[in-house]
């Protein structure tokens, strides 16, 4: 049997990693969560978050029974400007559920996390930039940012 050496393309391999996983979201859907704040304002964005996607529902955690009461009152908008965002309608319904949500989840948070240097930044582009498809590797580009700042900021915690 031949081993291969070459390395895959990234885009490939999550494309067929999420079609073997029964009920997991495709790469379109998950979308969502790059404008989730642009969609429902800072505020609501600091109250509840997207979960996951399934069979075309939204759950999305809210904080209080009472955000939960708003924000069913304010689906229908949410729902349009989420289709108008996606250019597309998968998304048939949203149902919300009381979950707490994590600090970092606030739009804030991020604000508090060490800037990179452009050795870092550059080190990102590099390894995303084999993905053709600009919004996955703007997606992932924007996810290995963020666990930088992270490690970066628990390393000057510890020293």
């Amino acid at each position: 049997m031949k081993k291969e050496t070459g390395l895959a393309d990234l885009q490939a391999v999550l494309n067929t990693v999420f079609k073997k996983i029964d009920g997991a979201p495709n790469l379109e859907k998950c979308r969502i969560w790059d404008f989730w704040k642009e969609a429902v304002g800072p505020h609501i964005a600091q109250k509840a978050r997207p979960e996951g996607i399934r069979n075309g529902i939204l759950l999305v955690s809210v904080e209080s029974s009472v955000w939960m009461q708003e924000l069913g009152f304010l689906k229908e908008k949410i729902l349009e400007k989420i289709h108008q965002k996606m250019g597309t309608s998968e998304i048939r319904d949203m149902r919300f559920k009381l979950g707490k949500i994590p600090e970092n989840a606030h739009p804030d948070a991020a604000e508090a996390l060490p800037k990179l240097d452009n050795e870092e930044q550059e080190k990102i582009e590099q390894q995303t930039a084999s993905i053709e498809d600009k919004e996955l590797r703007e997606s992932l580009q924007s996810l290995f940012a963020a666990q930088m700042r992270r490690t970066k900021k628990k390393q000057l915690r510890t020293t």
